[in-house]
């Protein structure tokens, strides 16, 4: 209970509060009280005297003569405001240069009509033309004409393979949507689509504050073809 005078828990200031994004309220609260009265500490849980839905999450203490000045942080959450925010994060891996859909076509060819000075050699390191055995090996250093390969060195290329979906939200309810973790999933808020591709539910993760649950969620994009669906169907689905 709040008390004007110097025998109980009195408000010194009544501070402000905080919104962000996800819809997380924080705000503090300086209260005063008797060094003899330890009992009038407001508890970590307790209801803000002004806003019925935060609560204390933790208190800090200074110490004076005959008094205790309490910083109190308070965290909740509005269900009228919460909003999630959704973010696309599409970054680039590295790749084997095998790998590339137009290998064949345009960056190495195949033994029997290798490009850009691509090498295949057997399974004992042989240069060869032979479809069925060569393997790529790498892009020799200099053309017959003597100029360089721009492709000499290149082992590698950037996929745009790193592609993620993530819902970010504040609630005041426990999540217990993870078991669907690493199935093939439609993502949450109208993700983008991209041809031929689809989305793989790939994390949840949540903490807590006092009731208030800060969660996250996250899908990744497939490459060209889609997830293989034998390996990441949903249970109990059928094809």
């Amino acid at each position: 209970m709040l008390a004007h005078g110097s025998n109980g828990l009195v408000l010194e200031h009544s501070g402000k509060l905080k919104s962000d994004r996800y819809g997380l309220w924080t705000g503090r609260l300086r209260f005063s009280m008797p060094a003899t009265r330890p009992e009038l500490l407001p508890a970590v849980g307790s209801v803000h005297p002004g806003v019925s839905w935060m609560h204390c999450e933790d208190r800090d203490i200074t110490l004076t003569p005959g008094r205790w000045l309490v910083d109190c942080s308070y965290v909740g959450t509005d269900a009228i405001d919460t909003t999630a925010v959704y973010e696309l994060q599409r970054n680039t891996n590295t790749e084997p240069i095998e790998t590339h859909e137009k290998f064949v076509t345009h960056i190495a060819g195949k033994p029997s009509a290798p490009l850009n000075g691509a090498l295949f050699v057997d399974e004992d390191g042989t240069p060869t033309a032979d479809d069925k055995r060569g393997l790529f090996h790498r892009f020799i250093a200099v053309k017959p004409d003597g100029s360089r390969n721009r492709f000499a060195g290149m082992t590698g290329f950037l996929s745009p393979s790193s592609t993620q979906w993530v819902k970010s939200w504040t609630s005041r309810t426990k999540p217990t949507d993870g078991g669907g973790v690493g199935k093939i999933d439609t993502p949450e808020g109208g993700a983008t689509s991209f041809a031929g591709c689809d989305w793989l539910y790939v994390g949840m993760q949540f903490s807590e504050r006092v009731g208030v649950y800060s969660i996250r969620k996250s899908w990744m994009l497939s490459g060209r073809g889609g997830w293989i669906p034998e390996v990441y169907e949903p249970d109990g689905a059928t094809s």
